[in-house]
């Protein structure tokens, strides 16, 4: 199913009952002037769950798109304008996917936008050390397996943790 420009001329010939004629000619020009369509398209939102051991989820989906002259199921030909392909891993958060597609006379974009969004469910993991951590009124620090935690893991101590002051301030 094609539509191609075509130019065609076309000539009418009108007799009348005393045999008069009359000849008309038109040219009569076909264009494709109707815009492809979305046929499928996934849901405005999706929502998925990461993967264990993972910041992101797998997600397979189907765009396709139609047109009254190139026909059904059209994606060879779209745009991948934003987003992700499908059977990619999209990360933690919001991604905005979004395709195009333009027929051959140049009519479009037909466009098939979504978001995928992940969450991540999977509870963090936490190693403790086999002995407790000192901090010395200096800011030095002792214990926690003879290495030093990062600067990270000493903002994250409970803050319902007493602390004792020196008598010293």
């Amino acid at each position: 199913m094609r539509c191609l420009k075509k130019v065609t001329q076309v000539t009418g010939l009108a007799t009348d009952g005393n045999g008069n004629t009359a000849i008309c000619t038109v040219i009569v020009i076909v264009v494709d002037d109707d815009a492809p369509k979305v046929q499928e398209c996934p849901q405005a939102h999706i929502t998925l769950d990461n993967e264990a051991g993972l910041c992101g989820a797998d997600y397979d989906y189907t765009v396709l798109f139609t047109d009254n002259c190139e026909g059904d199921n059209l994606i060879d030909d779209a745009q991948l304008v934003q987003g992700l392909p499908s059977g990619s891993t999209f990360p933690v958060g919001t991604t905005a996917v979004e395709w195009w597609y333009f027929d051959e006379a140049g009519n479009g974009p037909a466009v098939c936008a979504f978001n995928v969004t992940v969450k991540d469910v999977e509870d963090p993991s936490i190693e403790c050390v086999s002995s407790n951590i000192v901090v010395d009124i200096d800011g030095t620090l002792s214990g926690g397996g003879g290495s030093e935690p990062a600067d990270h893991q000493l903002r994250s101590l409970r803050r319902d943790v007493a602390i004792r002051r020196s008598a010293c301030l």
